[in-house]
């Protein structure tokens, strides 16, 4: 607690008005001398019931955020798997299709080739009709041994289609791994729960805390503020965008017609003068390595250039 003229808020409360002789840091408010003992006599039970309070909640933030972390694996898990089989099913069917349509090229081809000999057959069946008709015998005889040897040529033909006929049909042998998936997989995982010690503390108040004296600070007010003019700087140009300072004192511009980033002294003159590859916009000092960051004006080509105040000097650009 600490030392304050401000009236109790305890008696505030009770439409009391009573000055204040500490000022309670944890509550945020003052307290007279008979509020004071009451006040400090209460708060005995208040730290445990608050720390029980805060590690529940704490407890439980940091479960729900553990439980949406495991939530969000088995998701990503099970999208990862249904992906898998996705395109699996996908290339099984494209050769599936690829297996069909090259079989019923083959059986297309088979039967062409079958009606043409069928064909030709009923060509030389009218022939024999017609010889029949209106051939003498020995024209019946010539024409009879041509058509033997036609006939035997086919016939060979047909032999070979005999004995080269297979059925083709189309089949399905599933992957074992994919029905291992049902039989073998009983669970998506184990929940496991880890026991860790935690690093907590636990300190006892005092009975009476220090009363440590702080000087009261008067209020300002905005309307009490005055400004007052710290220097004029006489910069020649036109269209200046950007402006920072540096740390002693001296004041950096951006023009961005000229392309140009000029430095100022305190006393208004030009000590630094840079050309920019492009129209430069707003500045920034970087203190760390005592460079100064400019950004372009190009919403085409957005850039970063970094002038080297040691050197005098553009040192790199980002775009």
């Amino acid at each position: 607690m600490a030392s304050s003229s401000q009236s109790c808020g305890v008696c505030d409360l009770r439409h009391i008005t009573k000055p204040s002789i500490v000022w309670c840091t944890e509550c945020d408010e003052g307290l007279c001398t008979e509020c004071q003992e009451h006040h400090r006599l209460s708060k005995a039970s208040k730290p445990q019931k608050s720390t029980k309070s805060s590690s529940a909640s704490t407890e439980q933030s940091v479960e729900f955020e553990k439980r949406k972390e495991i939530e969000k694996e088995i998701q990503n898990s099970r999208i990862k798997i249904n992906n898998h089989l996705d395109k699996l099913q996908e290339d099984f069917m494209k050769q599936l299709n690829e297996h069909e349509v090259k079989e019923n090229s083959k059986i297309c081809q088979l039967l062409s080739s079958l009606e043409k000999k069928e064909k030709e057959i009923g060509e030389y069946q009218n022939s024999l009709l017609n010889i029949k008709k209106h051939a003498t015998d020995l024209q019946m005889f010539l024409s009879m041994k041509q058509i033997e040897q036609v006939v035997y040529s086919k016939e060979n033909i047909l032999q070979s289609f005999e004995e080269g006929k297979k059925q083709h049909t189309l089949s399905y042998k599933i992957n074992t791994s994919i029905q291992n998936i049902i039989s073998d997989i009983r669970s998506f995982g184990e929940v496991c729960i880890k026991s860790k010690y935690c690093d907590i503390v636990l300190i006892e108040k005092k009975a009476k805390q220090a009363q440590i004296m702080v000087p009261m600070v008067q209020s300002r007010s905005f309307e009490n503020i005055k400004l007052t003019k710290h220097k004029n700087i006489n910069n020649q140009g036109r269209f200046i965008y950007g402006c920072c300072i540096l740390p002693d004192g001296r004041l950096a511009f951006t023009y961005l017609h000229e392309k140009t980033v000029k430095v100022f002294r305190n006393n208004g003159s030009i000590d630094l003068e840079v050309k920019m590859p492009f129209d430069p916009f707003d500045i920034e000092y970087i203190n760390e390595d005592n460079s100064l960051a400019v950004t372009s004006d190009s919403a085409e080509k957005r850039s970063i250039t970094i002038i080297d105040l040691r050197e005098n000097k553009s040192r790199k650009q980002f775009q």
